[in-house]
């Protein structure tokens, strides 16, 4: 019987491990085609839940600030994909951090935006270290 048991665990065990690894795999390969753009910035917006719906968030924005690709992913399980974010589409990434700020994403942990403006920030940062540097490699 206990046998039976540990069997059923360890088998539980690596699907769980094989299933992680196939939504790692799905995310980098994600980030890669998001990322080979000739120019702009990437940024990855994360908002964990102990429990509850967890979301990724990826933007790409042009030098100026635009965004030219959204893609979110909301889920619990290892199943969740990546869809499109049209909302985010031709939208001014700076607008949109304020827009985040004042709906109140930066104060509450459990905000729904939370991961869309960790996103903007880490576009902002990107674009004023390059500002600083004054490099024109790809960003991410």
């Amino acid at each position: 019987m206990w046998g039976y048991f540990i069997a059923a665990f360890v088998v539980i065990w690596l699907a769980q491990f094989y299933l992680t690894f196939r939504q790692m795999k799905y995310y980098n390969g994600m980030i890669a085609s998001m990322s080979s753009r000739p120019s702009g910035y990437l940024g990855t917006g994360i908002d964990k839940r102990l429990l509850g719906i967890g979301t990724v968030l990826l933007l790409v924005t042009n030098e100026a600030g635009t965004v030219i690709d959204a893609k979110i992913m909301r889920g619990v399980t290892v199943f969740a994909k990546f869809t499109e974010a049209p909302e985010l589409m031709d939208k001014n990434i700076y607008e949109l951090k304020k827009q985040w700020e004042a709906e109140g994403a930066s104060g509450k942990k459990k905000h729904p935006k939370r991961a869309h403006l960790m996103a903007a920030q880490q576009i902002l940062a990107e674009q004023k270290r390059k500002n600083k540097k004054g490099d024109n490699k790809w960003i991410s």
